[in-house]
């Protein structure tokens, strides 16, 4: 039985290099984690777990610390800011950052793709979560990801951000209309698409090369035993590769 290792891998591989791979908790980071460590696989991926993102030691060590591969994660928090970082009242107010189209153009697409026409600023409304009637609220993990993507627009987008099709909506700071469906990840990208889908849009030569590396051993083995966990994360392959399918058919 292979789920785990194999879900991870898969995982990793949904994403461009040297990216940064927001991951939601202990099922979907451990995994990796131990690939990377132990395997040797995509060492220049950062994962980064959002239940982690809460404390302010596990927030320094990104920003500060390298991890094999993969170089510290862009921030602008110093330490002394990092160790104040609390669930905060939040008003919902629009939000923009900077962009250089170039860094999204995918070298399969790049001979055909203008990009002239790109905005060169992405802006959304961040609304916060709910927290009671009429109250927004960030938390300390929404602040990190939110300062590490203005850290990153301003470096000029160098480092690909993803967020984990295991994410809950509500960690994903209103970006949905800007994902990209890159497999078992989704791609933040300047160009609001509005698809209607929450995984996002679809590229099939990007879709096509990420899936064309992953890994599914055991699943047919009928002497194998697949408990409900085991099978809830392979029912997790129909769901994305469903929404992949319909995606291209509507292309």
């Amino acid at each position: 039985r292979r789920i785990a290792t194999d879900f991870a891998r898969n995982l990793l591989e949904s994403t461009a290099p040297n990216a940064i791979l927001f991951t939601n908790g202990d099922n979907d980071t451990f995994p990796l984690w131990y690939l990377q460590e132990v395997e040797g696989i995509r060492r220049d991926v950062r994962v980064v777990n959002l239940s982690l993102l809460q404390t302010p030691w596990y927030v320094k060590q990104l920003k500060n610390q390298a991890s094999r591969e993969s170089a510290p994660i862009p921030m602008t928090l110093t330490d002394e800011q990092i160790e104040g970082i609390q669930a905060s009242r939040f008003e919902p107010q629009p939000v923009s950052l900077p962009v250089d189209p170039r860094a999204f153009v995918d070298e399969r697409i790049a001979g055909r793709v203008d990009t002239s026409g790109m905005p060169r600023q992405m802006t959304w409304q961040l609304n916060g979560r709910a927290f009671g009637e009429g109250v927004n609220v960030l938390y300390p993990n929404d602040i990190a990801v939110l300062d590490i993507l203005k850290a990153v627009a301003d470096e000029g987008w160098k480092r690909p951000v993803y967020f984990a099709s295991t994410v809950a909506p509500d960690s994903e700071l209103d970006l949905q209309p800007f994902f990209q469906n890159e497999g078992l990840a989704r791609r933040i990208v300047p160009i609001r698409r509005n698809t209607g889908d929450p995984d996002g849009a679809v590229v099939p030569e990007i879709v096509a090369d990420r899936l064309g590396k992953f890994q599914f051993r055991g699943l047919d083995d009928p002497d194998v035993y697949h408990d409900e966990n085991a099978r809830n994360m392979a029912d997790g392959y129909r769901t994305r590769f469903a929404t992949i399918a319909m995606a291209l058919a509507d292309q």
